[in-house]
């Protein structure tokens, strides 16, 4: 298809001469768009001489990016994925030429590109953006190149967000990039655009499989993106049809990711447990299985999602999941595997899973069981050890903070009151060896 290039004339060219032209002043350098040295580098004859000031028209940057990107997308397809490589190293002068110039030809070819090669085009991409966001994460703040990094790594996400891809290439393309780059740059580059899985599907994707930063970023497209709350949601529940086993651990990782940022994210908690509750009471209605759905790796997070939610299941299942929550609370503690970042979700699960049980007695006596069984535990290794690790003070304390605060909680409630009184003495100071009496270890 030709091209339009003066009405005078009413004179038209084959966009591949446009390309060529382009891609030549392209590899010379940005400074090349500048109509006296393009002359001079190109030394056109009078034909082409109307060509290039047609292409160098600032007037004319959008119909020139949609000429040469139609073209550029036809002349990869043509040449199949193993003769694109001459092609596919015009890339990094294209997207200088876009970002500083005014050009929008890398988006164009992606609107371009049709689904069959666009997971090669994409790749070529990609590989551009995380060295441009490598390079920008080195730079110092008042680097002047650091600006030249970010104009350039913006033009080829935004070309990267036109690409006609599957949803799952489209989910694994968020998380590359959200795993990779600064978390800064994945929110205002990334989070925005189409990129952004808004698909249930895509969603629960990330979700499920990507890191912590990969959540935090699905986390800030929830609270700040027109339909966010609903994608977030929709996400949620996609992670728990796939399954209790797996669905919880998930949605335990996002409670926790919750807990530590700011108030703006803290309101989709709701949203997360409104998607597991709606799960759990589908799992009881169809039978009292629901406690060996639970999974055997819980962390404690998890087991803190479940309290929250226990109220709602109806007995006996609800104590029935206050055991195992008690039990599995008791198992990690126990393993020395709660910190003091966890010692308030650790405190809220005991508390809550005891309140919830049919006979407060029951998980009272196993509370006190395994307080006294880590007390001790600690208490052999602080001081049989002359130099005890760093990192036992780290989990001393956090177990010093737990007893102090589930002595506190039980006094509290009336069916707990005096479950812990005789053994706060005992449990909330490690540095003074103290010999528990008999009665302590009574049911």
């Amino acid at each position: 298809m030709s091209v339009e290039i003066g009405s005078a004339t009413n004179r038209r060219i084959d966009p591949r001469d446009l390309l060529e032209m382009h891609a030549w002043l392209a590899c010379l350098g940005t400074e090349s768009f500048q109509p006296a040295v393009a002359w001079i580098r190109l030394m056109p004859d009078p034909e082409r001489g109307e060509t290039l000031d047609w292409l160098l028209d600032p007037a004319n940057r959008s119909a020139a990016s949609q000429a040469i990107g139609t073209q550029l997308s036809a002349s990869l397809v043509a040449r199949g994925r193993t003769a694109q490589s001459p092609l596919l190293g015009l890339l990094p002068g294209l997207v200088a030429v876009d970002a500083y110039v005014g050009f929008d030809v890398l988006r164009q070819t992606a609107l371009a590109m049709p689904a069959s090669s666009a997971r090669d085009f994409g790749e070529a991409l990609m590989t551009l953006a995380l060295a441009e966001g490598a390079a920008l994460t080195k730079s110092c703040e008042d680097d002047p190149q650091a600006l030249a990094h970010r104009d350039r790594l913006g033009c080829l996400i935004e070309s990267l967000a036109e690409l006609d891809q599957v949803s799952e290439a489209r989910a694994r393309l968020f998380l590359a990039l959200s795993q990779t780059l600064a978390p800064s740059l994945v929110r205002s580059l990334i989070v925005p655009t189409k990129l952004f899985p808004s698909l249930a599907q895509e969603g629960g994707t990330v979700l499920t499989e990507g890191s912590d930063d990969a959540v935090r970023a699905m986390l800030h497209g929830a609270s700040t993106r027109a339909r966010g709350r609903a994608e977030f949601f929709e996400s949620c529940r996609h992670v728990m049809d796939t399954g209790l086993d797996t669905g919880l651990l998930v949605l335990g990782r996002i409670s926790r990711l919750l807990d530590g940022s700011d108030r703006s994210l803290r309101a989709l908690e709701s949203l997360v447990r409104a998607a597991a509750l709606t799960a759990l009471e589908r799992c009881a209605q169809k039978g009292p299985g629901l406690a060996k759905r639970i999974p055997a790796n819980s962390d404690i997070w998890t087991l803190r999602l479940l309290a929250v939610l226990a109220p709602a299941i109806p007995e006996p299942g609800r104590t029935v999941l206050c055991d195992i929550m008690i039990a599995r609370a008791g198992v990690l503690l126990r393993a020395m595997q709660v910190g003091t970042v966890d010692a308030d979700a650790f405190v809220e699960t005991v508390v809550g899973s005891s309140v919830l049980h049919s006979s407060p007695e029951i998980p009272s006596a196993e509370v006190r069981r395994m307080l006294l069984d880590v007390a001790g535990q600690l208490r052999v290794q602080l001081f049989s050890a002359e130099r005890p690790p760093e990192a036992l003070f780290d989990i001393s304390m956090a177990f010093e903070r737990i007893a102090i605060s589930l002595g506190n909680e039980f006094r509290r409630r009336q069916s707990l009151a005096s479950a812990l009184s005789s053994v706060l003495p005992i449990v909330s100071d490690l540095s003074n060896p103290r010999e528990a009496l008999t009665p302590i270890w009574a049911d």
